[in-house]
C-alpha cells in the first residue's frame, strides 16, 4: 500500500509538471523565433546604413529614385506600383525580411493519453487521486497488529 500511494502521488506531481515543461519549451522556441527575425531585420538596416556611409553609388541612387524622384541622366526608371498590406507602412520594403512564421502549440489529444495522465491533467479528478494515494500511504504505514507478532 505505501509503495502505491508513493507511485500514485509521485505520477499526479510528475505528469503535470511534465506537461508544463514542454510548454515552456515551446515558447521559449516561439521567443527564439521571433529573436532571430528580429536580428535578420536588425542586420539588414545595419547593412544598409554602413552602405549610405561608404556611400554606395547603388544605393545612393536607389534612395534618391525612390525618395526624390531623381536620376542619372539617361537612365530610365520604373517604379513600382504602390505595395499593400503591412509593408507600405516602411519607408523602405525590400529591407524587411519574409514574414514572420511563428511555431503553432501542438493541441493534446486527451484519446491518445493513458488513463493515468486523464486522471493527472483532469483538474477534478487530480485531487481525488491525490487522497487516494495519501490514504494508501496512511494504510501502508499503519502497524499491522497481531498479524506479524509472535505468540509468547
Amino acid at each position: 500500500m505505501l509503495i502505491a500511494g508513493i507511485a500514485l502521488i509521485g505520477i499526479m506531481v510528475v505528469l503535470p509538471a511534465h506537461r508544463e515543461l514542454e510548454e515552456a519549451k515551446f515558447f521559449a522556441r516561439r521567443v527564439d523565433t521571433i529573436a532571430l527575425h528580429r536580428a535578420e531585420r536588425l542586420n539588414n538596416y545595419v547593412s544598409y546604413i554602413e552602405a549610405l556611409d561608404r556611400k554606395d553609388p547603388a544605393v545612393v541612387e536607389a534612395l534618391a529614385a525612390r525618395h526624390k524622384n531623381m536620376a542619372r541622366e539617361g537612365l530610365e526608371i520604373i517604379l513600382p506600383a504602390k505595395p499593400e498590406g503591412p509593408m507600405a507602412a516602411s519607408t523602405l520594403p525590400e529591407l524587411e525580411p519574409a514574414p514572420l512564421r511563428l511555431p503553432l502549440m501542438p493541441a493534446v489529444d486527451m484519446a491518445q493519453l493513458s488513463t493515468i495522465e486523464r486522471w493527472a491533467m483532469d483538474q477534478k479528478a487530480r485531487p481525488v487521486v491525490l487522497i487516494i494515494g495519501a490514504a494508501c500511504i496512511l494504510f501502508g504505514l499503519l502497524p499491522w497488529g497481531r498479524m506479524f507478532s509472535r505468540g509468547a
